[in-house]
């Protein structure tokens, strides 16, 4: 899709639900089926889940092989030994030594790049790798006085930046270390170890090793993440920007991490995302059956930035870009996923006041409705309306900003892709841009990668024309990457002038609709780049279940985000699931697993993406009882 200054989806979906549309309209229509309840009434069944937990969506981080035979960076042990890694948070499986979201990927590679790699004689093209599904993101769990309860489609509290350092650090000490390096070699090559193989490990481990280091290279940051938060965004816009090519390419400090949203009535919603960045596009099958383009574009390009193997070359043009995102497997997970309800408030966690419940809900219709609409907790159909706050007010800016504004403004160099078109482009429409908004290069990467990927796309729409249910595919037990970069081009806008770029965009006055085609055009751009520099507010059932609060995991409980903004904690610890009923968040407590958030550094600098202020819509008005009551209240949403 050929793309200008700043580019949208707009064109790009509208493109896919028409090819969509053209599949459906020639298969006969049938009734869904039914579905079956576990856990906290989610709707799901145990082996949904166990499908959830380990279906691959075609990331590849590393071989499995190679993942079990790792060290620990600082000694002999296993690197995926619990003792090792239960300390960045992600929650064991009950079936398989990998957690729940690592996910095995075992397709053939033949046209993939990076991950194409060859490491013993006579070696096929099938090897399992390791990566990350939903599931690791956006599963969580919480206790009481030893009462455990799973929430999948909850914010985890795991380490994802933790997580990574350490397996780069641990690659790294593997290469360099001889006896690491021998002891490495004897697991990943038993029964085939001899020199000739040892050299294609060496050189299949160095490879990946590179590849590993240059795009770390592209996502170092000073920023701290921390338990339960990560910059998603981006790192996905430095991996689009990787996979450019350019050298020398510019990059995006991800330096705004944000709590992992729930993701339960995600089909629902018109924009998704903090700051509404992607849209759903539905294409009805008939019978209450649908395929969602906007979902399609969305989860690509999440599994893009969650280890995928993608080949932007222009020169593939029209067909597309080769990749090892699984589609067929991304449609099964988000029509599972339009089946997730909200988690009822656990029995154990103790009783809710019908009182107070009363009373806070004539409270919320006051004071909360206006943006948080109420829905049933076992409403899956619904349509939802997203309820976009600009980060800037009259008063300055209040939410911390940086997510939303860091989406908006970075930008990077387009590398091989400049001068290239992908599908669908309009013949008036410009090729693709030397430099443009990085975001652009993502729209243009993922309709190139889902293009490439129509025949298992109009296979998986035929099946759930036909009446199919499409079930999300686990695997059974059981050409070299860029070379480094040189020195990195100029960097981005300094913070302060982007911060005044991002305020501009919100301040502008809106146009006007218009029967001129390129002045509506502009309006519709302006609406799409505006809704950027914005956040979302949404329905706040099963929000018991997902703190820390606000975007950006910056308030620790319900009770907090209701006080004044100057008398929210300003540091607590993340990572313990020990959950506090009474105030509805997790308890301030240092534990094995964690880590500590803090709104400011040790000398009192405010410590960028790390804002507690915002959501005060009059708190110092409430008084106690009033505040216990609307906590009373959201425990039953």
């Amino acid at each position: 899709m050929a793309i200008g200054r700043g580019g949208s989806t707009a064109a790009g979906l509208l493109m896919i639900g028409s090819a969509l549309a053209i599949v459906a309209a020639c298969v006969p229509k049938a009734r869904p089926s039914p579905t079956t309840v576990a856990g906290l009434g989610q709707g799901w069944s145990a082996q949904d889940r166990e499908r959830w937990y380990t279906g691959s969506q075609g990331s590849r981080l590393i071989p499995e092989q190679w993942l079990l035979a790792l060290e620990e960076p600082e000694g002999a042990g296993k690197f995926m030994a619990p003792a090792h890694f239960a300390r960045f948070g992600y929650l064991p499986s009950t079936g398989s030594v990998l957690p729940v979201g690592f996910a095995i990927d075992d397709q053939p590679d033949s046209g993939l790049k990076a991950t194409r790699l060859r490491w013993f004689a006579g070696q096929g093209n099938r090897e399992r790798w390791v990566g990350l599904n939903c599931a690791a993101c956006h599963t969580a769990e919480v206790t009481f006085n030893g009462h455990v309860e799973r929430v999948d489609g909850g914010p985890t509290l795991a380490d994802f930046q933790g997580f990574t350092d350490a397996l780069l650090k641990a690659l790294r000490r593997t290469r360099d270390d001889p006896a690491k390096w021998d002891r490495f070699a004897v697991a990943v090559l038993a029964g085939r170890d001899d020199a000739a193989n040892r050299r294609l490990l060496r050189e299949a481990f160095e490879q990946l090793v590179a590849y590993e280091e240059n795009l770390d290279r592209l996502n170092a940051t000073a920023s701290v993440y921390g338990h339960g938060r990560l910059d998603a965004v981006g790192h996905i816009l430095n991996k689009v920007a990787f996979l450019t090519e350019a050298d020398p390419q510019m990059r995006g400090e991800p330096d705004a991490p944000v709590s992992y949203p729930f993701i339960w009535n995600a089909n629902q919603h018109d924009f998704l995302q903090w700051n509404g960045i992607v849209p759903n596009s539905k294409v009805a099958l008939g019978r209450g059956r649908h395929i969602d383009g906007g979902a399609l574009v969305r989860n690509t390009s999440e599994v893009m930035g969650v280890f995928a193997d993608v080949d932007v070359n222009h020169e593939f043009g029209r067909k597309g870009f080769p990749s090892s995102v699984d589609t067929e497997n991304l449609i099964a997970m988000e029509i599972q996923l339009g089946r997730l309800q909200s988690p009822a408030w656990p029995a154990a966690f103790g009783r809710i006041d019908p009182g107070k419940r009363r009373h806070g809900e004539r409270l919320f219709k006051q004071v909360c409705a206006g943006c948080h609409a109420p829905l049933e907790r076992t409403d899956v159909t619904t349509p939802i309306t997203a309820e976009m706050t600009p980060i800037w007010a009259p008063a300055g800016v209040d939410t911390d900003p940086w997510m939303a504004c860091n989406a908006y403004s970075y930008r990077a160099l387009g590398g091989v892709m400049t001068g290239g078109r992908v599908i669908f482009s309009p013949r008036d429409e410009p090729e693709i841009a030397e430099e443009d908004y990085t975001r652009a290069y993502l729209q243009a990467q993922a309709i190139g990668v889902l293009w490439a990927k129509k025949g298992p796309i109009v296979k998986r729409v035929a099946q759930i024309a036909l009446g199919g249910t499409p079930r999300i595919r686990v695997a059974p037990p059981g050409p070299p990457p860029p070379p480094p970069p040189g020195a990195l081009a100029p960097e981005q806008l300094s913070r302060e002038q982007r911060l005044a770029l991002c305020i501009a965009k919100a301040d502008e006055p809106d146009i006007a609709p218009s029967a001129d085609p390129e002045q509506e055009k502009r309006r519709k751009t302006q609406l799409t780049e505006k809704r950027l520099v914005s956040y979302k507010a949404r329905p706040l059932n099963g929000i018991w279940a997902t703190a820390p609060y606000l975007h950006n995991g910056s308030v620790r409980t319900l009770w907090d985000l209701l006080q004044p903004t100057e008398k929210r904690a300003k540091s607590f610890w993340v990572g313990n699931r020990a959950f506090d009923p009474a105030l509805v968040g997790f308890h301030d407590r240092q534990s094995a697993v964690g880590s500590r958030f803090s709104v400011a550094d040790a000398q009192g600098r405010p410590i960028h993406g790390n804002s507690n202020r915002g959501h005060d819509y009059g708190n110092a008005r409430l008084d106690d009882r009033e505040r216990w009551a609307l906590i009373e209240y959201m425990k039953s949403l």
